[in-house]
C-alpha cells in the first residue's frame, strides 16, 4: 500500500454553549455537532523524506497549515524516518466555522497511521490531535457528537436521520480568536439543553430541534459581520424552520424539513451570497480508501 485517499467532512454546530472561561484561559464549551456532505479530499503517498504539501488553495499551501503540522506531529511521534507527499483538494470554506482545518488534521493523522501501518489507537491519535487544535479529536469517530470542555470530552451518538441544510457565507470570514475576544466583553447568558438536541436528531423531530438550536457566539459575530443577520433572515424567508451561525462563523445555515424546499432556497440564495451549498447530514466525519 503506497497511496491513501481521505475524505473529510465539514461539521455544523446544532448548538454551542459557552459555559465560562477556564484557568488556562480556554473557554469551557458544551456543543452538539453533526457531520455534513460538504467535504475536502486528501491524497497521501509515501515519500523517501520530508513532508511535501500541495493544495488547490495556494494561500494555505505552507508549513503552518494544519495538514502539514498533523503530518509532522505523527511522523515525529512515531520516529518514522520516511516522509509523505500530500495533496489537499480544498472544498470546505475557510473562516466559516465548518471545521475544515481540524477535519483535515484528523484525516491526515488517520491516513498516515493507515499508510505506514503504525497501529496507533484512537486515543493516541486524539492526544496528538488536541495539541494541534481543540476541535481535532472530535473528527476521529462517527455520529452526532457532543463535545465538552475545550474539546477533550467527546461523546458520539448513532442516528439514521437525514437532515437537510442550506449553508451560506458572505464575502467576509471571521477569526475565531477575534470572535471569542469580543465575546468575553459581553458574554451570552442563554444556554440550550443539549440532551434535547441529541434526542430530537435521533427521533427526526425537526420542530423540536429548530426550536432549541442556539449559538452563544452568534450575537458577538453579528457585531463583526452584519452579513450573518441578513443570512438568517433570508434563510427563514425561503423556508428554513430556523437558521443559525455555525461555530464561530461566518457561515450560516438553515434547517429544512423538505429537500425540495431546501433546493429551491439554494437556487435563490446563490445569487445573494458568495458561497451557497445544499448539505445533507452524514454519519461519518472521515472515510479512508486504499488506492
Amino acid at each position: 500500500m503506497s497511496v491513501i485517499f481521505v475524505k473529510t467532512s465539514a461539521k455544523l454546530n446544532l448548538s454551542l454553549n459557552v459555559l465560562g472561561t477556564l484557568e488556562n484561559k480556554y473557554h469551557d464549551l458544551d456543543m452538539v455537532i453533526c457531520p455534513i456532505s460538504m467535504h475536502d479530499e486528501i491524497t497521501i503517498e509515501k515519500a523517501n523524506k520530508g513532508i511535501h504539501l500541495s493544495c488547490t488553495d495556494k494561500e494555505i499551501e505552507n508549513d503552518s497549515n494544519l495538514v502539514y503540522r498533523a503530518a509532522q506531529k505523527i511522523l515525529e511521534y512515531t520516529s518514522t524516518d520516511a516522509g509523505v507527499k500530500i495533496h489537499l483538494n480544498k472544498r470546505i470554506w475557510k473562516q466559516a466555522g465548518l471545521g475544515g482545518g481540524s477535519a483535515n488534521a484528523a484525516g491526515v493523522l488517520m491516513g498516515i497511521n493507515e499508510l505506514y501501518e503504525l497501529n496507533l489507537s484512537k486515543n493516541q491519535l486524539a492526544d496528538m490531535g488536541v495539541s494541534l487544535g481543540a476541535d481535532v479529536p472530535l473528527f476521529l469517530n462517527n455520529g452526532i457528537t457532543r463535545v465538552q470542555g475545550i474539546g477533550e470530552r467527546v461523546e458520539y451518538y448513532n442516528f439514521d436521520t437525514k437532515l437537510f441544510f442550506v449553508i451560506v457565507q458572505g464575502e467576509q470570514g471571521l477569526s475565531t480568536q477575534e470572535v471569542f475576544r469580543l465575546y468575553d466583553s459581553n458574554p451570552c447568558r442563554r444556554r440550550t439543553d443539549n440532551e434535547i438536541i441529541i434526542k430530537a436528531v435521533q427521533q427526526n423531530d425537526i420542530g423540536v430541534l429548530a426550536k432549541n438550536m442556539h449559538n452563544c457566539l452568534q450575537q458577538t459575530a453579528m457585531v463583526l459581520n452584519d452579513t450573518i443577520l441578513n443570512a438568517i433572515d433570508y434563510l427563514k424567508r425561503f423556508g428554513a424552520e430556523n437558521a443559525m451561525m455555525t461555530g464561530s462563523g461566518s457561515a450560516v445555515y438553515g434547517i429544512f424539513t423538505d429537500k425540495e424546499i431546501a433546493h429551491q432556497a439554494e437556487n435563490t440564495l446563490k445569487t445573494e451570497f458568495k458561497n451557497c451549498f445544499l448539505a445533507v447530514s452524514e454519519k461519518e466525519y472521515i472515510t479512508i480508501q486504499k488506492l
